[in-house]
């Protein structure tokens, strides 16, 4: 099955080849946070341009141009998100950088604000498609035991970028090798990089975990061997192209998972960018002369990167969840600290600003963006990556425009008030739908069922083990002993396996599914289990015929309704919007096993009547009736799952 070439990939040793998919990945995430931030350093120059609007206009024409960016990635998270599920990573990977490339350089040969603002739109197309690409492309490949760190890692790069963009924008205009013009020396400074880049990752391979998701099982083993990791001919790969639709993001299925990866991050997004993009502008008007300004935007910004190195550290022992919940809450506490400080006290005022940028990255800054990737199933990540993407944007757009208005009409105590208050909307709805993925497999923390997959899977491989020992006991009552026993120890599997699903649902997971359908299916098959076990002792005390047709034709129907069972949950595993009527199709047949179970017997019975023998009558009469019950089990889990994708659907 596609789980054996995914759980290759998650428990595989981390590998130079993890480190080139690491850094290449962290190259175009750092150019996203260098070339975001890098405006925050051109509006002091340009101010010249701002000037020739009316001065009613030149807060709008001031936020636009530092939202310019912000509107591009929200079309480009979008639409290149989407396509990077339906045309594959590798390629998306490549395209996204020539974007940037392309209008990073005519951004810098600008010749007025109009012309910079389009400029810097089309820049931010391409950022925004870095977003859902690179993370997607890490996340598919990372090994399950560092996931949550590989992918923090690389997001630190866009801290790095930022605080970068600052110490080279400081140099820069320090020198001013180009005097008024060294703005444009700025923006071309991310070219070279991303043109290396650009050239390292034609190399890539593509995602096999997308391979698989289209049916290309050979190619995603190919891909394997290329790299070198271990792989297995015999690998099972399920064959078939996996439909996807946005509209599966807005089912009942996902619709909290949805909620929790776009509205934090939009709220999160206010107050980043409308307190970073212009925190140069804010310390400038709170006191802080000239280049002191850009000097302590760097401060700030080198404090954002001690609290991604936390987000590293704690992200895989205390969960995604709680980090989020302790990052809301640290943004808050200081952005009204620093509002009440405004203009009282400098040096506290920027140690302030600091401690916000590391609550904020050590928080929701990282795990918003990891929220995503790890609760949609690849066929859905990169879309979901790129719409949570595009989501964000408009809260940083809101954020940006927003800011120099409310600040030239309110002040900037209430403006900061303001968004300490938007900043706790994001608090309040990690807290409502949050979910935790620590310690999971990318499988697991994407499924419907979340971490019950791998323990419902285990007790259906069970119960198909143990169906077919019962009809070895039957076809030769010899095996009994050996049988009997093999049969026993996969009961007493399932029993501690369904006890310990009842442990978790007790802890109150957080899932699409209903935790009493869970329960229900778990309890469903534990039955299922104990009929086997059950017939099976019967068959051992009691003795049977060798070969008795009609017990023969019995367990043989049990098998054909376990194999359905099996075929209908694991459909549900990876149910999809609209795709029910298979699903329906194997319950209804397990449905219609049941009906011929039941002829069955009731023909064997009419013929045992006649048997002198009466105890010889009941002990049959025992077995048979235990042998429908095992299809009878089967068929109260089929009505499980009807109900499911009726609930769902």
């Amino acid at each position: 099955m596609a789980g054996s070439i995914t759980e290759s990939i998650d428990n595989m040793e981390y590998s130079s080849f993890h480190r080139k998919v690491f850094l290449l990945s962290s190259a175009g995430v750092f150019l996203d946070g260098y070339d975001l931030f890098i405006i925050s350093i051109v509006l002091l120059y340009i101010t010249p341009w701002i000037n020739e609007y009316p001065q009613n206009l030149q807060g709008f024409v001031t936020g636009l141009l530092g939202s310019a960016a912000l509107i591009g990635m929200f079309f480009g998270a979008l639409i290149f998100g989407h396509f990077t599920d339906k045309l594959g990573r590798r390629s998306m990977y490549i395209i996204d950088l020539v974007f940037f490339v392309l209008f990073a350089i005519l951004s810098a040969l600008a010749q007025n604000l109009i012309q910079l603002i389009i400029f810097r739109f089309f820049l931010g197309f391409g950022i925004g498609a870095d977003y859902p690409i690179s993370s997607t492309y890490v996340t598919e490949f990372s090994p399950k035991n560092v996931r949550g760190k590989l992918i923090s890692k690389t997001f630190m790069f866009w801290g790095i970028g930022a605080f970068s963009a600052s110490i080279i924008g400081y140099i820069i205009a320090y020198f001013s090798p180009w005097g008024a013009d060294s703005w444009r020396l700025i923006l071309l400074t991310g070219v070279v990089p991303a043109l290396i880049v650009i050239f390292l990752r034609s190399f890539m391979p593509e995602s096999p975990r997308w391979l698989i998701s289209k049916g290309r099982g050979q190619d995603a083993i190919n891909v394997l061997k290329k790299l070198k990791f271990q792989t297995d001919e015999n690998m099972n790969v399920t064959p078939g192209d996996e439909l996807f639709s946005f509209k599966d993001m807005l089912s009942p299925l996902f619709i909290r998972r949805t909620l929790f990866s776009w509205i934090p991050w939009f709220f999160m997004d206010i107050g980043v960018y409308g307190i970073n993009i212009f925190q140069p502008t804010i310390l400038q008007e709170l006191g802080f002369k000239g280049l002191n300004s850009i000097l302590g935007s760097s401060i700030s910004y080198f404090f954002g990167i001690i609290g991604f190195i936390l987000a590293i550290m704690f992200i895989d022992r205390i969960g995604r969840l709680k980090l989020q919940i302790v990052g809301f809450s640290g943004m808050i506490v200081f952005l009204i600290l620093i509002s009440i400080l405004v203009k009282v006290n400098l040096i506290l005022t920027l140690l302030f600003f600091a401690l916000f940028e590391v609550f904020q990255n050590a928080g929701p800054n990282t795990t918003t963006w990891l929220v995503p990737l790890e609760l949609f199933p690849t066929r859905l990540r990169a879309t979901a990556q790129g719409s949570s993407t595009a989501i964000s944007r408009l809260g940083a757009i809101s954020g940006v425009l927003t800011l120099p208005i409310l600040k030239s009409c309110l002040g900037i105590y209430y403006t900061i008030m303001i968004i300490s208050s938007l900043l706790l909307f994001g608090l309040i709805f990690t807290i409502l739908f949050g979910e935790e993925t620590k310690n999971l497999t990318l499988e697991e923390s994407s499924s419907v069922f979340k971490e019950f997959s791998k323990p419902i899977y285990t007790m259906i491989d069970n119960l198909n083990s143990a169906s077919r020992l019962l009809y070895e006991l039957v076809v030769d009552p010899e095996k009994n002993s050996v049988n009997i026993k093999k049969i026993k120890e996969l009961e007493h599997i399932n029993d501690t396996i369904s006890g310990e699903v009842y442990k978790k649902l007790n802890r109150r997971v957080r899932m699409p599914i209903e935790r009493n359908d869970i329960f229900y299916l778990v309890s469903s098959l534990d039955d299922i289990m104990d009929a086997i076990e059950g017939t099976s002792k019967k068959i051992y005390i009691y003795g049977i015929d060798k070969n008795n047709p009609n017990i023969v034709a019995l367990a043989e129907i049990n098998n054909k309704s376990i194999n359905e069972i099996t075929n209908a949950v694991k459909n549900v595993f990876k149910i999809k919007l609209g795709e029910y009527e298979e699903i329906l199709n194997i319950c209804d047949e397990v449905h219609r096993l049941e009906n011929i179970t039941d002829d069955i017997v009731d023909a064997y019975l009419k013929e045992l009547i006649k048997e002198t023998d009466v105890k010889k009558f009941l002990t049959i009469k025992e077995i048979a009736e235990n042998m429908e019950k095992i299809t009878d089990r089967c068929d109260d889990v089929g009505d499980i799952i009807k109900e499911m994708v009726v609930r769902y659907s």
